[in-house]
């Protein structure tokens, strides 16, 4: 009787303890995590920072929906091609997102600017392809104008 009260135990022991996990939360990328039923799409768009003066500002970093991000190079250019973007701007085939500056590198390259964000005019250019797929949505040229008098600083 032992014996099968022993072997009992070691087969619950065995059911129950392979559905504990470790309590290490998992490392994801920029962004929420993806969750089940979380409206997704592919993003692509791009653009230039530059100050009110039209001239390129390097050491942006430019920010799509606290997601995927991308630093200004020495000519101001910025772009983001993110699929699976976590899309929580979209609202019956709407899009409404945004994107947000922020001067990464400080008086490095004229700096300190504030940060700023910015609205998309995204259009779709490739239809949904489910209910939580929502396609391919793009922007381009999207010029973002970082002012220094916003700051309180005098221009030269």
């Amino acid at each position: 009787m032992k014996l099968i009260y022993r072997c009992i135990c070691v087969v619950l022991g065995a059911i129950l303890g392979s559905g504990c996990s470790s309590m290490d939360e998992p490392e994801y990328g920029p962004g929420p995590m993806p969750e089940y039923g979380v409206p997704t799409g592919t993003i692509n768009i791009s653009g230039r920072v530059i100050d009110d003066l039209g001239e390129p500002i390097p050491g942006v970093e430019v920010a799509f929906m606290e997601g995927q991000a991308d630093t200004t190079d020495a000519e101001g250019n910025w772009a983001i091609n993110e699929d699976g973007a976590y899309l929580p701007c979209s609202f019956d085939d709407v899009i409404e997102c945004t994107v947000a500056a922020r001067d990464i590198d400080g008086p490095a390259n004229g700096g300190p600017y504030p940060a700023t964000e910015l609205d998309l005019d995204l259009e779709q250019t490739e239809p949904s392809s489910g209910s939580w797929n929502l396609g391919t949505w793009e922007q381009h040229d999207v010029d973002i104008v970082l002012s220094e008098e916003d700051q309180g600083k005098p221009r030269d």
